[in-house]
């Protein structure tokens, strides 16, 4: 048996079809691992990686997860956990400084969980606490990795509310280029500082900033050397 179909006029025809479509969107939009496509994780964390190398430090507001107070995923090195915040500071927060970066591997999980694995060149990373004070004049300091070493690193990300969040991310990994523009940065900046300060500054604030200025000279020493 045939079942015909007929309408009356065209303006019949194009309000059904509109309301045929707008019973698919909405499907769509309660069917997250339809409506994302594979390749949806992937660029988020193409742009969040991104971010980090450019040194954005607060690329990362509204796009990770993290699920306890302590972000402790520091590949069993001393001294490198990164607290639990979206945002993250070049001058006292654990980092990789790399010259590359690229997306070696995507592992489907489940429907609402990927993991990606990345490949880094790593020149160096961050040691210590901080940045340098009176009780602490060293603070966190640059260390030179010898050679240029590869490091893949392991990225989770999950499904939530419609939208790819990284969850309990690494430190980040921050290009040479933009470490170097930073410390430069600084360094002119405590320079500035101390030759406007020198002639009616207390000792106090003289001796602070001169703490500043030679820790920002070791760190571009050290970023001299690894970017040769």
């Amino acid at each position: 048996m045939k079942v015909a179909l007929g309408f009356a006029n065209n303006s019949q025809y194009r309000l059904c079809l509109l309301i045929l479509l707008m019973l698919f969107s909405s499907y769509l939009v309660s069917q997250p691992d339809i409506a994302y496509a594979q390749e949806a994780p992937e660029r988020v964390l193409s742009e969040l990686l991104q971010s980090d190398f450019d040194g954005n430090s607060g690329g990362r507001i509204d796009k990770v997860i993290y699920t306890s107070p302590n972000n402790n995923q520091c590949r069993g090195e001393k001294d490198c956990s990164l607290p639990a915040r979206e945002v993250f500071f070049l001058d006292s927060d654990p980092l990789l400084i790399v010259n590359a970066w690229n997306i070696e591997e995507i592992i489907s999980v489940d429907k609402s969980h990927m993991r990606i694995k990345v490949n880094f060149k790593v020149l160096a990373k961050t040691e210590g606490t901080g940045t340098p004070w009176w009780e602490n004049m060293s603070g966190r300091e640059i260390r030179a990795i010898k050679g240029q070493q590869e490091q893949r690193i392991n990225y989770d990300l999950a499904l939530k509310d419609g939208k790819w969040k990284l969850i309990d991310p690494p430190m980040p990994c921050v290009g040479i280029l933009a470490i170097v523009k930073f410390f430069k940065s600084k360094e002119e900046s405590y320079r500035e500082r101390f030759s406007k300060l020198k002639s009616n500054g207390d000792s106090f604030q003289l001796m602070n900033i001169m703490i500043h200025h030679e820790w920002a000279l070791r760190q571009l020493q050290v970023l001299n050397l690894v970017n040769l």
